[in-house]
């Protein structure tokens, strides 16, 4: 069953009659010319929501049911399409302020959805749920007269909904690459990279560390609306006049920063602006190691020689099944100049393949599986000999090597994302592999490397940072598992920090503890510079940030 939010529609010409009902709005244009008078009906069809929504991620471990869902679009209010991409764009913006403005009269918080890839609590919400995978318009290369500075064809203006994959290919076209990405491509670009994802490149930094730009729509009215860049100015005047002319520009670090990593509590981000590359190819190297001998290259990375690898890879990944004492996955993954030919196959049945992430074939493989030592080994190592075998010099896109959403099934499945001192990786490995004995782990350990973000609730917070990603069955043991590996980290002293869209225990004192009080003030006050009134804030109040404590501001409210 659809509902109907009725609004109106003003027009700049000519004399409007609004007849308004909850159903439809007819609207009567009386256009004088020179010769005659035109009576021109327009029908305006409201925008309908589904009540009582019954929302779940794609691992199927959050669910929730949600009072309307609005399926946005690009879409007139007469529900055409335009065959002009500005008027597309700004027809999408409308749509998102007229939801505004329900949830403003009803005194109802909004949650933008994408994918709904997040195993955190993220995209739940009981009140308004904005489904957002049709506001997808990917613009690559920019006009010249719309960039402030740099080249205008690495700038790349996307909508919220697109995802992940759709900006592969469309870069792809144009002989241009992500500059990072993910462990595969399903997501939205704005769930991305606003619950903090970071890939994998030891010198790139997260996904957001490659924003320009934020769009954001605070409200109904038409002035409700940011272009948030840092203290750079990327695009010029005459972006601001055509594409967002009704939003205040704010050239500022920390509420650029603190904007970046904000998982839908700042406003509705409508849009980015990224910067990319020139195509570029993968070359994939990936062997069985002794775990003697790759412990003497996970402090950095470093000495990779010892293994038989080059020095200063793109990527550096270790696998390791907890329960395989003697013998891990070495991936190292190095970056050659040009492009590759694109090998995906959108029609493949394969259960596993080089760019197909581990959680999404953990559970085909474990279903059913009792956990006990000896049977999770087994399992494991037979996930890690199907998803890794032995390669060397093989070539790949980076939309294949980092892809195979389009060849996943929906599995009931856990992750939690360790972000720690790439200095002190030995050590924490050993506390994850003691805990694995006591508490049977029905999950793998992967190591990945990362560059420092300046996002201020990035988990890349150490110089090299490594995340340590464990994939599981969805089970009380993973749950299990992963607490006590947090309250052990605690204990024992050591510094570490959780990824947004994963499992975590992100109360507010928990927060604090990790990321300081002052950034955690920054933050908010970044919250308030552009949700100024209490009603604002509590629209975008998601269920998520409630129990992370960051819902109000805790402390000083001066906006500096």
């Amino acid at each position: 069953m659809r509902f109907y939010a009725g609004f109106t529609l003003s027009l700049s010409k000519g004399l409007l009659i609004g007849i308004m009902s909850t159903n439809i709005a007819i609207s009567f244009l009386l256009y004088k010319s020179f010769f005659f008078n035109v009576l021109l009906l327009i029908i305006v069809m409201p925008l309908s929501f589904t009540p009582n929504y019954p929302w779940q991620n794609f691992h199927q471990n959050v669910s929730a049911t949600a009072s309307r869902l609005y399926e946005l679009t690009n879409r007139n209010p007469d529900r055409t399409l335009s065959d002009d991409a500005l008027a597309r764009w700004k027809a999408g913006i409308a749509q998102v302020q007229t939801v505004l403005g329900e949830a403003a009269k009803n005194n109802q918080s909004v949650l933008p959805v994408g994918a709904s890839w997040s195993l955190s609590t993220v995209g739940k919400t009981q009140e308004y749920l904005l489904g957002t995978e049709s506001l997808n318009i990917i613009t690559v290369g920019l006009k010249a007269q719309n960039i402030e500075q740099g080249n205008s064809k690495y700038f790349v203006l996307a909508q919220c909904g697109a995802s992940v994959r759709e900006l592969n290919v469309a870069l792809a076209k144009k002989n241009l690459a992500l500059p990072t990405t993910g462990a595969s491509d399903g997501q939205t670009i704005v769930g991305a990279i606003t619950t903090g994802t970071h890939g994998g490149a030891i010198n790139v930094g997260i996904m957001a560390d490659y924003v320009r730009g934020l769009h954001i729509i605070t409200g109904s009215a038409p002035n409700q609306q940011f272009w948030l860049e840092p203290s750079q100015k990327y695009v010029s005047d005459n972006f601001m006049q055509t594409v967002v002319p009704q939003a205040t520009r704010i050239n500022d670090d920390a509420t650029f920063y603190a904007a970046l990593v904000s998982f839908g509590a700042f406003g509705f981000i409508h849009a980015m602006l990224l910067e990319v590359e020139d195509m570029y190819s993968l070359e994939l190297h990936q062997k069985i190691v002794s775990w003697s001998d790759v412990q003497k290259c996970i402090d950095g990375p470093a000495n990779l020689d010892v293994i038989g690898y080059n020095p200063n890879p793109f990527h550096f990944e270790v696998i390791r099944n907890p329960y395989m004492p003697d013998e891990v996955i070495a991936r190292a993954i190095y970056k050659k100049s040009g492009s590759t030919p694109i090998n995906q196959d959108t029609t493949s049945t394969t259960s596993c393949g080089p760019g197909l992430d581990l959680l999404h074939v953990i559970g085909t493989v474990m279903d059913g599986m009792p956990f006990t030592i000896p049977h999770i080994s087994k399992a494991l190592q037979k996930i890690i000999n199907q998803q890794y075998p032995p390669t060397s010099d093989t070539l790949y896109a980076p939309m294949d090597l980092f892809g195979g959403s389009w060849n996943i099934t929906s599995q009931k499945g856990l992750s939690t994302d360790i972000a720690v001192d790439a200095k002190s990786v030995s050590r924490v490995v050993e506390i994850l592999l003691s805990i694995a004995e006591q508490q049977p782990f029905p999950g793998i350990i992967a190591l990945r490397y990362v560059k420092q973000s300046k996002a201020t609730f990035a988990s890349a917070q150490f110089p090299t940072t490594c995340t340590i990603e464990m994939p599981s069955v969805y089970s009380k043991e993973a749950e299990n598992y992963y607490d006590t590996v947090w309250k052990k980290l605690d204990a024992e002293g050591i510094p570490f920090f959780l990824h947004w869209g994963q499992c975590n225990d992100y109360a507010l004192a928990n927060i604090t503890k990790r990321f300081g009080p002052a950034a955690v003030q920054s933050w908010q006050n970044a919250r308030q510079r552009l949700l100024p009134t209490a009603q604002q804030q509590a629209m975008f109040a998601s269920d998520f940030l409630k129990t992370c404590g960051l819902a109000g501001n805790n402390g000083n409210t001066d906006i500096a």
